[in-house]
């Protein structure tokens, strides 16, 4: 199972050697889940998010969360993040006993004693004949009270989807809505390895300029 193919910026791309695809779901099996998923937008765990009356302007959203409670010997990411900067600013190294030393610790007690990863997959097209895109926000040990992927991830990943179908965060468009006029190749610049080494693509911005969303 491949899910990319290419990457291309303007008249540069690079693809990848992916061989033949295999079908691994019958169209029916695909229908039926994005079935299921629509379901979970209007009525399930996305409903808050997701649902046609937050999101009048799609024809089809459909979404899937997931929430999974950690096990007490799982280190907190806050707490593990944390103790790593700590050995790179003292130029030190973590031992077995001394990683075993943060198990059970947390950054969040008070709020709640374990840890979750909470996550949205939403799927979305405007017209029915349109491009259809999809997110996919994880969230790692949310600080928040909040647990569910509904509540931690969905309102990023509907505002990511939103976004990316010319969207704005809230319900309705705006047309006269400005952004900053970049060059084409200089959206995911890290991300084109035929780049030569020292390439600055943002050198080519042009100051001051705006253009229609």
């Amino acid at each position: 199972l491949s899910l990319v193919d290419s990457v291309y910026q303007g008249a540069d791309g690079y693809r990848f050697d992916v061989g033949q695809g295999e079908e691994v779901l019958s169209p029916s099996a695909c229908q039926d889940v994005l079935d299921m998923m629509a379901i979970g937008a209007e009525e399930g765990t996305g409903r808050n998010v997701a649902s046609s009356k937050q999101c009048p302007e799609f024809a089809y959203i459909g979404t899937k969360t997931g929430t999974t409670e950690k096990s007490e010997t799982e280190i907190c990411i806050h707490v593990e993040l944390q103790h790593a900067l700590e050995h790179k600013r003292t130029n030190t190294s973590c031992s077995k006993e001394c990683y075993r030393s943060l198990r059970g610790k947390r950054d969040h007690k008070g709020l709640r004693n374990t840890c979750y990863t909470s996550s949205m997959c939403a799927v979305g097209r405007l017209t029915d004949d349109g491009p259809t895109l999809m997110t996919l926000v994880v969230v790692e040990d949310a600080r928040s009270k909040k647990k569910f992927g509904g509540d931690v991830a969905g309102p990023s990943a509907i505002l990511l989807l939103r976004r990316a179908l010319g969207l704005t965060a809230e319900t309705g468009r705006d047309l006269t809505l400005s952004v900053p006029r970049l060059p084409e190749d200089a959206f995911g610049q890290y991300d084109l390895p035929w780049l030569e080494e020292g390439d600055s693509v943002w050198a080519t911005m042009e100051k001051g300029t705006t253009e229609d969303e």
